[in-house]
């Protein structure tokens, strides 16, 4: 442990690692349009701040607005999204991948209760000019399906473990610890028609959200805890290790070993090389 710590401490010391490339926005600015930073999809959609938050304030059915200056390939990309349904309005909040090509993903967090809360998970792709709908594949999220628990606000992170599996996380009490989990493989059956852009769906107009973020290069093992503010390589995401480590998490996993215990010292080795190679 000494030297685990004396390792840490000197990676600390002299690591200033930004990963990849990241867009932002927090929609912390006077109410009004979403701004120039958007274009909608239909552009007669209604898109707006309202009280440091983006709201979608049509009736609209799968409308989207995408980032005019995030791209990058869909496997390089980590996504984040803070989803809002106080209300019992029908009403879904989603991040969009890929767009600007024949094919497109949305993960969508949607209230279809008369109870307040977000009470289901979507992870679609686009099956129609207008239509979206599961693909071939397996996981605990094909298609549309019930949330192992409501919640009424929570964090949606989306990123590709691999380039044939997506995977969703929601924190519900933004501590930086996914509450649930989402998988599905079969990207690669619609990864040739994906576009490179980014954005955020929505239907109905409760539709609420915060802090929108996507990461390019963002895959990034090291950042455990997914921050963005440089460096992005912290004593935080070693305390995130341990966490992780401690709880049996997968993600702990960090030199794939398959023999038992799968969780071991060399977890730690390999966490170290990791974060003093950057992103």
């Amino acid at each position: 442990m000494k030297v685990l710590c004396c390792s840490v401490a000197a990676m600390l010391m002299t690591c200033g690692t930004v990963c990849g490339q990241t867009w932002s926005d927090d929609f912390n600015r006077p109410d009004g349009p979403i701004g120039p930073s958007w274009i909608p999809t239909p552009t007669t959609a209604v898109w707006q701040v309202i009280s440091n938050r983006g709201r979608h304030t049509n009736t609209g059915v799968n409308d989207i607005i995408r980032h005019v200056d995030a791209t990058g390939s869909y496997v390089d990309a980590v996504c984040m999204l803070d989803v809002f349904c106080p209300t019992t309005a029908s009403q879904f909040s989603a991040i969009m991948i890929g767009l600007g090509g024949t094919d497109s993903i949305m993960v969508k967090i949607q209230n279809q209760t008369t109870v307040p809360g977000f009470s289901h998970i979507g992870l679609y792709h686009r099956i129609s000019a207008t239509g979206w709908g599961a693909w071939t594949g397996v996981g605990t999220g094909t298609g549309f399906q019930v949330l192992t628990a409501p919640f009424e606000q929570g964090r949606l992170k989306v990123y590709f473990s691999d380039p044939d599996t997506i995977v969703a996380e929601i924190d519900t009490d933004f501590d930086g610890n996914p509450d649930q989990t989402y998988t599905r493989t079969g990207v690669l059956g619609i990864a040739a028609n994906l576009g490179t852009g980014f954005g955020i769906g929505a239907w109905q107009a409760a539709a609420e959200f915060d802090n929108w973020s996507v990461t390019i290069g963002g895959a990034c093992y090291a950042n455990c805890d997914a921050s963005t503010t440089a460096p992005v390589l912290n004593v935080a995401d070693f305390s995130c290790f341990l966490q992780k480590f401690a709880g049996g998490d997968p993600y702990a996993n960090c030199d794939g070993s398959t023999t038992e215990p799968v969780l071991n010292v060399a977890d730690f080795s390999c966490f170290l090389q990791k974060f003093a190679g950057g992103c």
